[in-house]
C-alpha cells in the first residue's frame, strides 16, 4: 500500500507540474498577441521549438546516464553526488539557454 501511495504522490507532482505549463502558456497568450509582432511570433515560436527538441535529447541523455550509474553505485554519498551532478548539469544547460536566446532573437531579427 505504501508503494501505490508513493506513485500517486510522484504522479500527482508531475500532473500538477503539467497543469501549470498549459495554464502559464494560456495565460501569457494575450501578452503574445498584444506585444508581438506576428514576425516576431514566428520566430519566438521557431526558438521555443528549437529549445523543446534540443532540451529533450538533452534532459534524456542526462537522465538516462544518471539513472545508469545511480543504480550501479553502492555508497550512498555516490549517490548523492551523482544527483548533484545531474542538476548542476541541467543548471548550466538552462543557463546557457537563458544567456544566448537573447543573443539567437537579434541575429535571426537581424538576418545573421
Amino acid at each position: 500500500m505504501s508503494l501505490m501511495i508513493n506513485l500517486s504522490k510522484g504522479t500527482l507532482i508531475y500532473d500538477i507540474r503539467t497543469l501549470l505549463q498549459k495554464v502559464i502558456g494560456f495565460v501569457l497568450l494575450p501578452f503574445y498577441i498584444r506585444t508581438l509582432l506576428t514576425a516576431e511570433y514566428d520566430i519566438l515560436d521557431t526558438l521555443a521549438t528549437l529549445i523543446f527538441f534540443v532540451s529533450t535529447i538533452f534532459i534524456l541523455g542526462l537522465i538516462g546516464a544518471t539513472s545508469r550509474y545511480f543504480f550501479i553505485a553502492d555508497i550512498e554519498k555516490e549517490k548523492k553526488i551523482i544527483i548533484y551532478l545531474c542538476y548542476i548539469k541541467g543548471f548550466l544547460f538552462l543557463w546557457r539557454i537563458i544567456v544566448f536566446y537573447p543573443i539567437f532573437i537579434q541575429n535571426i531579427r537581424n538576418g545573421f
